[in-house]
């Protein structure tokens, strides 16, 4: 679940056991190792058409297989669980149903909003986007389809770009690690709230650094501690509400987060060239 403001968006999730282990895997490597592409000449924003002038219903792909439509509003659930916002994927399609291209996006590249350069707008509105999967290619094949579409769609092109940027780096502090037990082995890590504050279970290091990264809406968060498994800990309930408190925090854990500079994939949005 990813939070923007008051808004919560909740994704719902259709998979075989391989595309678990995909979007494991896309969360936590593909933002930082991912194929480069050139950067497209410059131009301007005027060639990307505002909501307003996507008709609804109309299809905006015209290749097999893909289709983006602009939907004028939420009005029955897709999902049966009372929730239309809904996105679905298994080993033969991509379908996201009410979706903001954005929320496409940052499911596809596995980053946040914070780390995508718009060099042009995004459609306003939300869209019910289809196209296949390719089992083979999971992660970049999914890729390459989103590419196509917003192409043919929205005239926009995506591409990486590999950049110096300022970051946080998550690492071991210099005494030792004080609040990390090992967990036991379990299906899938999780986390809630309880009287003691915020209880992870079987949360592995990428896992902990993606949280970070969303409670500070910010710089990316790159794990250097070199802990591999899965831990059990916790943090104080405060560290929701102060991002301040989330550096000491860590550091009664026997873990360290420090500002650094760093190479990073960044996704960047820009106009196709007429």
């Amino acid at each position: 679940m990813i939070k923007r403001g008051n808004e919560v968006c909740r994704f719902e999730l259709v998979t075989s056991c391989a595309a678990v282990a995909f979007l494991v895997a896309a969360a936590a490597c593909d933002r930082r190792t991912t194929d480069r592409a050139e950067q497209p000449p410059a131009a301007t924003a005027a060639t990307v058409p505002a909501a307003t002038e996507i008709p609804v219903g109309k299809e905006l792909c015209h290749s097999p297989g893909l289709s983006i439509r602009r939907v004028a509003a939420i009005a029955q659930s897709h999902n049966g669980l009372g929730d239309p916002r809904v996105i679905i994927q298994n080993e033969q399609r991509f379908e996201a149903r009410n979706k903001e291209p954005m929320s496409v996006l940052v499911w596809i590249y596995g980053v946040y909003p914070s780390r995508i350069d718009l060099k042009a707008p995004l459609p306003d509105g939300t869209f019910d986007i289809v196209f296949p999967s390719d089992s083979r290619r999971p992660n970049k094949g999914l890729q390459d389809a989103v590419a196509r579409a917003f192409d043919e769609a929205f005239h926009l092109r995506l591409y990486q770009e590999d950049r110096e940027a300022d970051v946080w780096v998550l690492a071991r502090g210099p005494g030792d690690l004080r609040g990390l037990r090992p967990a036991a082995p379990m299906e899938s890590s999780g986390k809630y709230t309880d009287a003691r504050g915020w209880v992870f279970e079987a949360t592995d290091m990428e896992r902990l650094c993606d949280w970070i990264e969303h409670e500070l809406e910010g710089k990316p968060v790159m794990n250097e501690t070199r802990l591999d498994g899965s831990f059990d800990f916790t943090l104080p309930k405060k560290v929701e509400f102060d991002s301040r408190a989330i550096p000491p925090a860590l550091g009664e854990l026997g873990l360290e987060l420090r500002a650094a500079r760093r190479h990073i994939d960044e996704l960047v949005v820009a106009p196709v060239t007429p």
